[in-house]
């Protein structure tokens, strides 16, 4: 996930589902895979020449081309963030000791390239390039010894990256040529290829995969910085229809009465239909103090037009207290000072005689990885918390918690409803794989997919779906949710938390 980011409206998708991953102008410290003949490619940043990597180059090829570091050097850099987030993609070569070589995830993480896992390796850090750019490079060839051959002119057709080989392309450039010649209308080139690229993002049929114009994503970019101001509700997409995923509790959406499940049909009397999601959270956000009509269809499938006043929205991450001698701890959100709060309510309730605990995860949208996975490691030790699934077979990242377990031995109950998602659903999804507490409540949103963001030179910018969480027992989040140890549901119209009450017996027993 190039780095977690956290969208500050909850009027979008958190625990980060993109990963923000920007073109560069130049090929340095990066392979180059050329489909046809599945061969890899290395350019050198001194000289601009491809060199091609095999299997029995490699070893020699890397100990003579890439740019040295010391060892102090690779050290600092993976164990510094910062310096990760800048050389993500870069091939770090140790040349001390062993000469062991490393490449950097677009997750920060340093992976070992070994020559068992070459080709693996080597796909995932691999960058095509255009036609242009490769026919002004040399190529230089090995024989089989690593030794040099000569310059020879490259000769290499560009094709993506596992191209499929039943597709005509050619079809796509004969309509486009019979169209240039043919059309006798004005022909706007540049809208012609937004709508072919949209278009093909569409067939995807994810309502979490879309391209944006420039003009769109700038809107997109400002709504990850922007200061927190709208109506106070995290919406997502779920089964085709802009669906709020929680209201945020004192919020104007909450005080309105819209509630988890809701599904917003029109903004301002326009139809939310065929809308992107990011476009309905444009809409709505907006300063505080002004107004914005929502038309919203609830579960029941009565329809209700609200008018909602827009304010500033204060979260409190987590409060706490006890509830019959009991310690109760809620989660809003997973937020930056997240752990630090839980770790100070557990203290302070275990003081006040506390010995086992509620944690009430309902209603919270997500939040933050990293917060999740030390949550999770109050309770799980040093063990897997979640797993993401990448689009390569077999292809998996393991995060494990790496913090003192200090509840793993007291009983705990979690509370759950279908306004819990993502981070929230990797938390109970953990904890109930390792039986380490009950889940009690309803069954969550279901938000385990991940994004990542590609930005173009010319500001457009593309967002797919690249991978998807699982529990430590590979369990599928997305769209299937988890589903509760023992189902209570509260009564509509009722200040009776039936929940919490059912918990609070249920954990004395």
């Amino acid at each position: 996930m190039k780095k977690y980011l956290k969208i500050g409206l909850f009027l979008s998708i958190l625990i980060f589902p993109f990963y923000l991953t920007f073109a560069s102008s130049i090929y340095d410290g990066k392979f180059l895979l050329e489909n046809d003949n599945n061969k890899f490619y290395y350019v050198n940043p001194k000289n601009s020449a491809i060199y091609e990597v095999t299997k029995n180059n490699f070893a020699k090829l890397f100990k003579t081309i890439t740019i040295g570091l010391k060892d102090t050097e690779i050290s600092k850099i993976l164990n510094n963030k910062t310096l990760l987030n800048k050389y993500k993609g870069k091939l770090l070569l140790e040349v001390t000791g062993k000469g062991k070589l490393f490449y950097i995830d677009f997750n920060g993480i340093a992976h070992e390239i070994k020559t068992r896992t070459l080709e693996i390796d080597l796909s995932k850090i691999s960058q095509t390039i255009t036609q242009s750019d490769f026919n002004t490079m040399d190529l230089v060839k090995f024989d089989e010894s690593g030794n040099k051959i000569i310059n020879q002119a490259l000769n290499i057709t560009v094709k993506q990256l596992n191209e499929p080989t039943d597709v005509n392309f050619q079809k796509f450039y004969d309509i486009w040529g019979f169209i240039k010649s043919k059309y006798a209308g004005n022909i706007d080139y540049n809208k012609m290829l937004e709508g072919a690229i949209s278009g093909m993002v569409s067939s995807l049929e994810d309502d979490y995969s879309i391209y944006m114009t420039k003009n769109d994503s700038d809107i997109f970019m400002t709504q990850l910085t922007g200061d927190l101001e709208g109506i106070g509700a995290q919406l997502d997409l779920k089964n085709g229809y802009i669906t709020v995923v929680a209201p945020i509790d004192d919020s104007p959406a909450k005080n309105a009465g819209i509630k988890s499940g809701d599904m917003i049909l029109e903004v301002n009397g326009q139809s939310t239909t065929g809308m992107t999601l990011d476009k309905v959270v444009s809409l709505i956000r907006g300063a505080a103090g002004t107004s914005v009509s929502l038309k919203i269809r609830h579960l029941d499938n009565t329809e209700v037009v609200l008018n909602i006043v827009r304010a500033k929205i204060h979260i409190n991450n987590v409060s706490y207290g006890l509830k019959d001698e009991v310690g109760y701890i809620k989660i809003t959100s997973f937020g930056s000072d997240s752990y630090d709060l839980t770790v100070k309510a557990i203290n302070e309730l275990t003081n006040r005689g506390a010995n086992r605990f509620i944690i009430d995860l309902r209603n919270n949208p997500g939040g933050y990885l990293d917060m999740a996975i030390k949550i999770s490691g109050l309770w799980v030790d040093h063990d897997v918390v979640v797993i993401q699934k990448n689009k390569t077979e077999g292809s998996e990242i393991v995060f494990t918690s790496d913090n003192d377990a200090m509840l793993k031995n007291k009983k705990t109950i979690v509370l759950v409803n279908e306004g819990s998602a993502s981070a929230s659903e990797i938390l109970a999804g953990a904890l109930q794989d390792y039986k380490l507490a009950t889940i009690v409540g309803e069954k969550t949103f279901g938000k385990g997919s991940i994004q990542e963001l590609l930005t173009m030179q010319d500001g457009s910018s593309i967002k797919i779906t690249t991978a998807f969480w699982l529990t430590p027992n590979k369990r599928s989040i997305e769209k299937n949710g988890i589903n509760p140890d023992v189902i209570v549901k509260n009564p509509d119209n009722s200040n009776v938390d039936a929940q919490l009450n059912y918990a609070i017996y249920l954990i004395k027993q």
